[in-house]
């Protein structure tokens, strides 16, 4: 005897064993104990959740020989050749290898005669979304005036691809996902009844990964045996399936939370040889964001959260160390990656780009952390106050220094050094404000100052009006102001003299408007006050040539 499959050996024989779908087998026992069982059902629902399953039990419960009856005998030979598929008068067609009129046209011829051996002749049509325009308007009238012997039953799932018009004519019955702690139980039973080894954490993998279909699980479930020989552990079902092992994925979220790039590239390196798929890898990745994203807004005991305990304390650990807008942050960079995959011509270019984009987000500043600095800024300003003590604002000295001035943090520095009211500085933020609050927001204070340059720090931020803060600064302190923006606690900008505030070589800031070198002037140089003009020092400086005379006007 040939090898018959899980799926096929515990399907559901009466309408309570079809699991998590008791709203449907609760009106179809009623409907068949109170006679009023409809000429046409519409079963809606995802693959493998039971409905072709429950259509054959409807099909067994109406022609059984003891029936029609809420529980088929399923031992009579009417109740056996339906079950078998054989019997001549419950027709299963499949809709997506017989969708044309014709094949509607033979059916319609068919209906007409009266069943054979049982009570009612039944037509089961899978996947009815896939029949043609056509074979629709062809069923139509059949379909809302069958012979009293003759019930229809529609399985789809995809209900929105059908016509009104036919949905119209159908009792709809939804089925639902199956959830995880249900097909857990399943599987746990099919194990113990077919002496198979398994580990509760490679139940929980296979229920996981089959998203709510029982046939789905019960498919893996038999792979699983024929891979292993009957001892399943949980890498196994990761192995089968091509994804990434649960516990590499918990180590790349810390690892993107740290910041820790190669380690990360190694995680993908080793996925990518043992054979998952960019596909695969981002798909688990992002599940698992989900995951941490439900626990954050729902909590621990909500049914969304489908978790055995060990994952569970795991997840709250890292739920904890991130904030909601780094999980949206992530969830959006790691989806364009996965809808950029189709293109790419190496897969593992986008998962890698997309992860290093996540490290560098971990220093985002969370919108409401924002919010509030930008509050406590217009209050100041409205005050003339100071800004917010949470984020200090560095002062600017009363007279300019051409020596590198580094930033400090407001705490250090002694009262007597604090910005007064109207000081440059807050005349430059209430400048930026104007155009843009968010970046205002994000200013911290001035770093490195001299004659004709000023370095301008902010916090990490996304979308930083850089324009925006280099015309403020201008219009406060003069058009030939040259201004530095830079991230506070970064390198500072090269100071006079050809070296930054540490004494090594710096690169030239991509906003600077040319070398920041000294002029050497002898001191015997009969055009060496003329160097002194900010005007013609830009000019030379720019044009690195000399001044070779002057022409005077009229006025000397």
């Amino acid at each position: 005897m040939a090898y018959l499959v899980l799926a096929r050996k515990y399907r559901p024989r009466q309408f309570d064993e079809v699991i998590g779908q008791e709203s449907a087998a609760r009106t179809l026992k009623n409907a068949i104990g109170g006679d009023r069982v409809a000429h046409a059902y519409l079963f809606a629902g995802p693959r493998g959740v039971g409905k072709t399953s429950m259509a054959r039990i409807l099909a067994r419960a109406l022609n059984c020989k003891s029936g029609p009856t809420t529980e088929p005998c399923n031992e009579c030979d009417l109740c056996a050749s339906i079950a078998r598929g054989d019997n001549e008068d419950v027709i299963e067609i499949d809709g997506a290898s017989n969708r044309g009129i014709d094949e509607i046209r033979t059916l319609r011829e068919n209906i007409r005669y009266i069943p054979s051996r049982c009570r009612n002749k039944i037509y089961i049509i899978d996947e009815v979304h896939m029949l043609t325009d056509a074979a629709f308007n062809a069923l139509l009238k059949t379909l809302e005036e069958p012979p009293p012997h003759v019930i229809f039953i529609f399985a789809t799932t995809a209900p929105g691809k059908l016509p009104e018009t036919i949905r119209s004519r159908c009792q709809r019955l939804d089925f639902k996902r199956i959830p995880t702690p249900r097909i857990i139980e399943t599987l746990d039973r099919i194990c113990k009844a077919e002496n198979i080894e398994i580990t509760p954490g490679a139940l929980h993998a296979i229920a996981r990964n089959s998203r709510g279909g029982l046939r789905d699980s019960q498919s893996l479930l038999d792979q699983l045996v024929s891979f292993t020989g009957g001892k399943i552990t949980e890498e196994d079902v990761y192995e089968t399936l091509g994804a990434l092992p649960r516990d590499d994925i918990f180590a790349l979220v810390d690892l993107i939370a740290a910041r820790n790039i190669p380690e990360m590239l190694l995680i993908v390196d080793r996925a990518m040889l043992k054979g998952v798929s960019p596909e695969a890898f981002l798909d688990g990745v992002i599940e698992h964001y989900r995951i941490l994203m439900l626990l954050k807004h729902c909590g621990a005991t909500s049914p969304l959260v489908d978790e055995n305990d060990e994952d569970l304390a795991r997840l709250q650990e890292q739920e904890k160390k991130l904030n909601s807008d780094a999980m949206l942050y992530a969830v959006q960079i790691l989806s364009d990656a996965r809808s950029r995959l189709r293109d790419a011509t190496e897969g593992r270019i986008p998962v890698e780009m997309a992860l290093i984009r996540l490290a560098h987000l971990s220093t985002v500043v969370p919108v409401d952390e924002l919010a509030q600095r930008l509050e406590a800024l217009e209050r100041s300003l409205a005050s003339g106050g100071r800004g917010p003590s949470s984020r200090p604002f560095s002062p600017a000295p009363a007279k300019i220094d051409e020596r590198p001035q580094p930033y400090e943090p407001q705490a250090r520095q002694s009262a007597a050094a604090r910005p007064a009211a109207g000081d440059p500085w807050q005349r430059i933020v209430a400048e930026v404000t104007a155009k843009s609050r968010l970046t205002a927001a994000a200013l911290v204070g001035f770093g490195q100052r001299s004659d004709d340059m000023v370095e301008v720090l902010h916090q990490p931020t996304p979308g930083l009006d850089a324009a925006a803060v280099k015309s403020a600064v201008q219009a406060v302190l003069g058009d030939a102001m040259r201004v530095v923006i830079k991230q506070a606690g970064a390198a500072s900008a090269k100071a006079p003299g050809g070296s930054n505030a540490g004494g090594t070589p710096s690169d030239e800031p991509a906003d600077s408007d040319g070398p920041d070198e000294d002029i050497p002037v002898a001191p015997e140089d009969k055009f060496a006050r003329y160097y002194q003009d900010p005007t013609v020092r830009k000019i030379v400086k720019d044009f690195r040539g000399r001044i070779v005379g002057v022409k005077e006007n009229d006025d000397g």
